[in-house]
């Protein structure tokens, strides 16, 4: 195995396959990387064994095939300290692999490519068609309330949830004190109802893979080893249209910039292709709660605040106050809201927002200010909708720039 590759290319691809190793395992070939060199294209996979990453990028120059398995992070590491546009020349010599850049040389321990666990081709049940700028929005809204090492494990993972004879897919996170949903609606039916419970590692590594500032690397390296003037103008034009898309609400990307995807999956995984590469996870089993039945009613006229006065005012609040006693109470009179919180030296804080409806409403509710906070930062719009029945009851949080992603938060004695 012998072959010559550019930094630029290969650094990349290895930044993003770095990030699946697990480097807590005991399991030493987990956190090696799968290297497999054919047809002047050198094949890369990692592996935790619950999510697997795989990518093709092609090379300079390639002497002999081969395939090997090398440490991941030293390979990285290295790589990531080379100078951009240096030729790197990699060789397998008595089982130790060889990496030559300018003046220096790395050896590496290896181990053999038939003990990596490459996981087998599975047979998908489901397909599901969509654009990845839609898909990779409605992760991002509802991924901030998936619990963290909860001892339900259901409840450590991201429902997707196929309702409505297959005419709309729900995205639902909760830990049981919060709960996020967003939805999807589709002119055509796109799978019988189900539903699968996706782990945190994997939609975080999702929302990454789906994003804007992916797909524009993405063309840059394209760019890089385009061979024909007509081929880079077409690149260059497509990096133009995403730097106009960032200034636009993430809602609204898809319209502009069509990036179809297929999510395929059978009772114990999902696969799906993103750009240059094979993504797939193993799902969670278990019955998600019955979350639909936890969303409050909304209200005909809800109350209707600024959304980054509100914002700013639980910040200012939340410096009195720790993770153990985290709750802000919030008294509705009018048009008046005032947010006061107090901390166990008996320190406090008041301030005043004006509601921007009208009502004769006077309610009080004491929240978790954290979860108020990661619902702010999650919404679009310039105002917020708090869909309140009483101050024992759950709150609804809403925008009406999205109508289709909904928040809740339980109340809190105080």
């Amino acid at each position: 195995m012998k072959f010559e590759i550019v930094k630029d290319l290969l650094f990349k691809r290895l930044a993003d396959l770095n990030s699946i190793v697990d480097r807590k395992t005991t399991l030493t070939i987990l956190s090696h990387i799968y290297l497999k060199l054919e047809n002047q294209q050198l094949t890369l996979i990692c592996t935790d064994t619950e999510i697997t990453l795989k990518t093709q990028i092609p090379v300079i120059n390639q002497l002999s095939a081969g395939a090997i398995t090398i440490p991941c992070d030293k390979f990285y590491q290295f790589i990531q300290r080379i100078d951009d546009g240096t030729l790197i020349t990699c060789e397998l010599v008595n089982q130790q692999f060889h990496i030559h850049a300018g003046k220096t040389i790395v050896k590496l321990a290896t181990l053999p490519a038939k003990d990596f666990p490459i996981p087998l081709d599975n047979h998908y049940l489901h397909h599901i068609s969509l654009d990845a700028s839609l898909f990779h929005n409605l992760l991002n809204k509802v991924k901030y309330a998936i619990a963290n090492q909860d001892g339900r494990q259901y409840l450590n993972g991201l429902l997707l949830n196929i309702i409505d004879d297959g005419y709309t897919l729900d995205a639902v996170s909760t830990d049981g004190h919060r709960l996020a949903c967003a939805q999807l609606s589709f002119e055509e039916a796109i799978a019988s109802n189900i539903g699968f419970i996706v782990p945190e590692k994997a939609v975080n590594e999702l929302v990454k893979h789906l994003s804007l500032d992916a797909a524009n690397n993405e063309l840059l390296l394209q760019k890089k080893i385009s061979q024909s003037v007509d081929e880079t103008t077409r690149l260059n034009e497509q990096i133009d249209i995403l730097k106009e898309l960032r200034k636009q609400p993430a809602r609204e990307h898809s319209q502009t910039y069509a990036r179809p995807i297929t999510l395929h999956f059978s009772e114990r995984e999902l696969s799906l292709e993103i750009g240059s590469y094979q993504f797939s996870t193993r799902l969670i089993d278990g019955q998600y709660p019955a979350y639909r039945q936890v969303i409050p009613l909304q209200q005909e006229n809800p109350i209707l605040i600024e959304r980054l006065a509100l914002l700013a005012a639980l910040r200012r609040a939340k410096v009195l106050l720790t993770d153990r006693h985290d709750g802000v109470r919030l008294h509705f009179v009018g048009h008046n809201l005032t947010l006061t919180a107090r901390n166990m030296e008996n320190e406090t804080t008041a301030e005043s927002l004006e509601i921007i409806n009208s009502g004769n409403l006077t309610l009080e509710i004491g929240l978790n200010v954290n979860y108020l906070i990661d619902v702010l930062m999650h919404l679009e719009g310039e105002t917020v909708q708090l869909h309140l029945e009483n101050g024992e009851q759950a709150c609804l949080l809403m925008s009406k720039d999205e109508p289709d992603v909904r928040h809740v938060i339980m109340p809190m004695r105080i």
